[in-house]
């Protein structure tokens, strides 16, 4: 089979993402089968600008010059192809193979809900409401889905105004080997990295500075529960560089270290 895999551009620095597209594709690609990457180029975002006008350079990447290069590429595109969008927010690029066989791939929907205010934690502005209302109108075109969980397939036929042809749940995979070590064994090798010692235990968040991964509430709960207990376990967290307002949080602590 021959497969395109649309992925988000390398310029958004995103990590999981990338990694969860790669894991497609390989794994395909061990399985015999033809794979292509389709993701658009740097060419206004590489411009010498300050970040604000980067992001906006870079939706002129996306949505102005990219769709240009798909209509190029679909016209010596092989017909036997499958078209995987590897999230559904690359909506926008949907209606572009809609005739086409094609499945997108759903993680969650958390940033379609807050746009609609679903979400008073994490308000959207109005440029962010009229971009997530662009991604809808474009996976809203698509016909078969593929969610993470059951609560993602629930919250994309919420979404859908119509029954999809195709919608199931695949769970995600590993896309390293893991296996299992010593608990004893594994706390010494971890505690050598990073230098603590972390032979009692620890507790452990992994996750980035997203307002959904709630890393400052991490911290205030491991101070409440520092201060009620007797237990001085450590709490890793484990993830990008923390924010300023993260640090200065942590430094407040009377339990850092």
């Amino acid at each position: 089979m021959n497969l395109v895999f649309f992925t988000h551009p390398s310029f958004l620095g995103h990590q999981s993402m990338p990694r969860f597209a790669n894991m497609l594709a390989e794994g395909m690609r061990k399985r015999g089968h033809s794979v292509s990457i389709w993701s658009p180029e740097a060419r206004f975002s590489k411009i010498g600008l300050p970040m604000v006008s980067k992001k906006w350079l870079g939706y002129i990447d996306q949505y102005v010059l990219f769709p240009n290069d798909i209509r190029t590429l679909l016209k010596t595109t092989p017909e036997n192809t499958l078209f995987v969008f590897t999230d559904h927010a690359l909506g926008p690029w949907v209606p572009l193979v809609r005739h086409y066989p094609h499945v997108i791939h759903c993680h969650d929907f958390l940033a379609q809900q807050s746009a609609l205010g679903m979400i008073p934690q994490n308000r959207t502005g109005w440029t962010g409401q009229q971009y997530q209302k662009l991604i809808h109108r474009g996976y809203s075109k698509g016909k078969n889905f593929i969610s993470v969980s059951e609560k993602t397939k629930s919250d994309l036929h919420q979404f859908l105004t119509f029954q999809p042809e195709i919608s199931e749940v695949v769970y995600n995979g590993l896309n390293q080997s893991f296996k299992p070590l010593d608990i004893a064994h594994a706390r010494i090798l971890l505690g050598e990295k990073i230098g603590r010692d972390l032979r009692n235990g620890f507790l452990l968040h992994v996750g980035g500075n997203q307002w959904y991964k709630n890393r400052a509430g991490v911290i205030e709960i491991y101070d409440a529960f520092r201060k009620d207990f007797e237990h001085q376990i450590p709490l890793l967290l484990v993830g990008e560089k923390p924010s300023e307002d993260l640090m200065n949080l942590y430094f407040r602590s009377q339990f850092k270290s």
